[in-house]
């Protein structure tokens, strides 16, 4: 209908505009979709509501505006609202509750910031497009990381599964190398314990590698729970890279530009 495409439109609108950076933008595009989308449809309003949140809080921790966080806040707790209406999980409950991990944590709510990142973290699901994973990740990891909750090392992990999945899939390394370079990504990175740009295409000829040891790095490089190698196999990949641990091989595998190519 016409309407639904100017939903889409406007949603494209805000997605264009959180990428410049334009909080007033945004704002606007993302709340004309939620208006289109009405109460008729609340799968199209809650997506909506949950683009302003985490765009909101993106943007906010860039530049600290305190009306940007009070926005994100009340775009999340609108979009809990509406997946409420909704049957089943959805792919916007646990971004939601990210987002309001965030902010408990800038309020300095720090208990109450843990167990928004904890039920944002336990509501991710194969409903969660991989975008909205890394959100997920990226404002869990601000509040868990920060606190040196026991999940930070796990968390660490899990992050740099999801770098390096989508990593594997960017055969160019211009456009690698550009999506490293954005803020929310490096600090992704960070969080996972490394610096994407430090030898990022310039890490020099990757070692030599079986097309099995090549197949088990990229497995473990995409968080592939469908491994055939054990412990010993992996052990000696690890050595033969120089590693001590799997997110240091995922580290080395974004940084050597290995693709599912």
């Amino acid at each position: 209908s016409s309407t639904s495409m100017a939903r889409r439109v406007a949603m494209w609108r805000g997605e264009c505009a959180a990428a410049r950076g334009e909080a007033d933008e945004l704002q606007e595009h993302f709340l004309r979709a939620a208006e289109l989308a009405g109460t008729k449809n609340p799968a199209g309003r809650a997506e909506a509501l949950c683009a302003l949140a985490i765009e909101t809080c993106k943007t906010w921790a860039g530049d600290g505006d305190a009306a940007l966080l009070d926005r994100s806040r009340q775009a999340a707790d609108e979009t809990l609202d509406a997946v409420r209406l909704l049957p089943g999980g959805t792919p916007w409950e646990p971004v939601a509750h990210s987002v309001l991990a965030v902010v408990a944590q800038e309020e300095g709510r720090h208990e109450d910031a843990a167990e928004e990142a904890r039920t944002a973290l336990t509501t991710l699901d194969g409903l969660t497009h991989i975008l909205h994973f890394l959100d997920v990740l990226w404002a869990a990891g601000r509040v868990l990381v920060a606190q040196n909750t026991p999940e930070t090392e796990a968390l660490g992990h899990q992050i740099a599964q999801g770098l390096g999945f989508l990593s594997m899939n960017m055969s160019n390394p211009q456009i690698r190398e550009r999506w490293f370079g954005m803020r929310t990504h490096k600090e992704l990175a960070a969080l996972a314990g490394f610096e994407p740009m430090d030898g990022l295409g310039a890490q020099g000829a990757p070692l030599e590698l079986a097309d099995k040891e090549m197949e088990l790095l990229r497995e473990i490089t995409s968080g592939s729970d469908e491994r055939e190698a054990g412990e010993e196999e992996v052990a000696a990949l690890l050595s033969k890279l120089g590693v001590a641990s799997e997110t240091q091989a995922i580290e080395y595998a974004i940084k050597a530009g290995i693709t599912w190519q």
